[in-house]
């Protein structure tokens, strides 16, 4: 009987030991998700970057990838906004463009949490929030020529 009961505590100590009891490997539940506004006028202005994340282990970054239109990145940290809320803001440029094109942003959120759990990349969700600057409404147009007679 002694023998069981030591067996048993050297397989139990063995399982915490190699951390095969409850160990998380889960990241962060990222919902509710959203940009706001999710379309600007051609003069550009602030984005709020708005989710809900969970994790049983503690949240310990939410940030999201913000890719311009040129395709380069940018991180913005998102902060605890109450409960289980996440908020942050970033800057959009004015589109100056002349040809009636529209700049579009592409955002994807990722959190941590504190078990070193990360949301896979690119992010959520997969593809991307959309951020739209319109175009200005007067493009420069050609010069009127009248026809030869």
């Amino acid at each position: 009987m002694i023998r069981w009961a030591i067996c048993l505590m050297v397989l139990a100590l063995m399982f915490v030991v190699n951390g095969c009891v409850n160990e998380d490997r889960i990241p962060p539940v990222i919902s509710n998700y959203q940009v706001s506004p999710k379309k600007l006028r051609f003069v550009g202005g602030e984005v709020t970057i708005s989710a809900v994340v969970r994790d049983p282990s503690g949240v310990e970054r939410v940030l999201a990838v913000v890719q311009k239109p040129d395709g380069a990145l940018m991180e913005v940290s998102l902060s605890p906004a109450g409960g289980d809320n996440y908020r942050g803001a970033f800057q959009v440029e004015s589109n100056t463009r002349d040809d009636g094109q529209s700049l579009v942003y592409r955002v994807w959120l990722r959190a941590r949490d504190k078990k070193g759990n990360e949301t896979p990349q690119p992010g959520v969700p997969t593809e991307g929030l959309t951020v739209e600057v319109t175009a200005p409404l007067n493009p420069p147009q050609e010069p009127f020529r009248p026809f030869k007679t």
